[in-house]
């Protein structure tokens, strides 16, 4: 089964009365309320394509330090006793 993810906060009605669909939450595609309201969700292929090539190169941080490079490391400083 299929996932679509809500585009925006909604409140959508149905037979039983009103639910409230969250932005970023996933619902299977057969849901009831994805069929009430189905131009409040995107197919996650759709919602991909349109946010990955908005999103910059991941930056990744080095965990150790490189030939030559030294690093430091401040400890916090012991609490004093009272």
């Amino acid at each position: 089964m299929a996932k679509v993810r809500a585009k925006k906060n909604a409140l959508v009605a149905l037979k039983g009365g009103n639910v409230r669909i969250r932005e970023g939450v996933f619902y299977d595609e057969k849901d009831p309320v994805v069929k009430a309201a189905p131009n409040h969700f995107d197919t996650l292929n759709d919602y991909v394509a349109k946010n990955l090539a908005k999103s910059p190169p991941a930056v990744v941080e080095a965990a150790t330090a490189a030939p030559g490079e030294t690093r430091t490391v401040k400890r916090p400083a012991a609490k004093k006793k009272a």
